[in-house]
């Protein structure tokens, strides 16, 4: 019964993630998204909510990679992938716990520091851990059908951290069109994750 439930934290956690950081996006109407990033909301009066959708996220996230590790048969590269997903929900909850530095700061501080890294560990985990995942999801007969999406989602995200990183357009909104690959990715991981613990579920009920 514990691993359904990991499937639907995972799906709540992304859920209350893209919910939260849309509405923000009308709450806080005095920041440009095209300029200043998402985590800038934090800052805000409304910061509670971006917090809050951060920590959502970063337990999400861990309930994907534990989600991950109970219905995917062992192989060489199974460990690798799952860890980075865990390492990435654990990068989101650091992100969260400190907050970033305004987008107009002179000098960057500490805790605007340990955000940054939090946020591009979270980040380079998950496209990792996406390239590593087609492979293993192509070997292994409960996740086959997902392999060729993983591949989409893993090219994607690939290219929009490079587009974003290349500040092609403002950085807000190229961290934006980034962030819309990546939750993309991640909303479909958890509704994955979801209908293979609850099957797992089923299995284990049955023996």
């Amino acid at each position: 019964m514990a691993g359904r439930y990991l499937g639907i934290m995972a799906i709540l956690g992304v859920a209350y993630f893209v919910a939260a950081g849309v509405a923000l996006h009308f709450l806080d109407s005095a920041l440009d998204p095209a300029v200043v990033f998402m985590s800038d909301y934090a800052l805000g009066p409304y910061g509670w909510l971006m917090r809050s959708a951060f920590v959502a996220l970063g337990f999400g996230i861990l309930a994907c990679g534990l989600g991950l590790q109970s219905t995917l048969t062992r192989g060489k590269r199974v460990t690798p992938a799952v860890v980075l997903v865990i390492v990435a929900g654990v990068g989101i909850l650091a992100a969260g716990a400190f907050n970033t530095d305004p987008y107009n700061a002179v000098e960057g501080t500490t805790l605007g520091t340990l955000h940054a890294v939090g946020s591009l560990l979270a980040f380079l985990s998950l496209i990792i851990s996406a390239w590593l995942l087609r492979g293993v999801f192509s070997r292994d007969a409960r996740w086959q059908g997902f392999s060729t999406a993983t591949l989409g989602f893993a090219i994607a995200m690939t290219a929009t951290f490079i587009f974003m990183s290349a500040s092609v357009v403002g950085a807000g909104l190229g961290q934006r069109i980034f962030v819309v690959a990546i939750m993309s990715w991640l909303a479909l991981l958890a509704w994955q994750v979801y209908q293979r613990t609850s099957a797992r579920a089923q299995e284990l009920a049955r023996d």
